[in-house]
């Protein structure tokens, strides 16, 4: 059969002409087309050496973001807890970390 006959524009055709004919189930391809046998290992380590090639030259840069994607996901996580800390412990509250209770107190009587 000729390239020509098993583009996916022919197959698209021959679908839709199945579809309206409501013989979706019967094979579109024809019977004496051969299958095609499983790929083996040998085009996809091509493959691979050949996305390595073009990638050698931006390894440093696919590091960075390997590096930095950890990092910045480290970092919204702990952002909803710190702010939550913010909200709930006001400066000079109890367990106030940054200013101190007596400071507080002291603030207010210069006041």
């Amino acid at each position: 059969m000729s390239a020509s006959g098993r583009s996916s524009r022919r197959r698209y055709q021959v679908f839709v002409t199945a579809s309206r004919a409501r013989r979706l189930d019967v094979a579109t391809d024809p019977p004496d087309a051969a299958p095609t046998p499983p790929a083996t290992g040998a085009p996809r380590r091509a493959t691979l050496r050949e996305y390595l090639r073009w990638l050698c030259p931006h390894r440093w840069s696919a590091a960075d973001f390997m590096l930095l994607a950890p990092a910045v996901a480290w970092l919204q996580m702990v952002e909803p807890p710190f702010m939550r800390h913010i909200v709930d412990q006001p400066y000079g509250g109890p367990g106030d970390l940054l200013l101190p209770q007596h400071h507080t107190a002291h603030g207010l009587v210069q006041l």
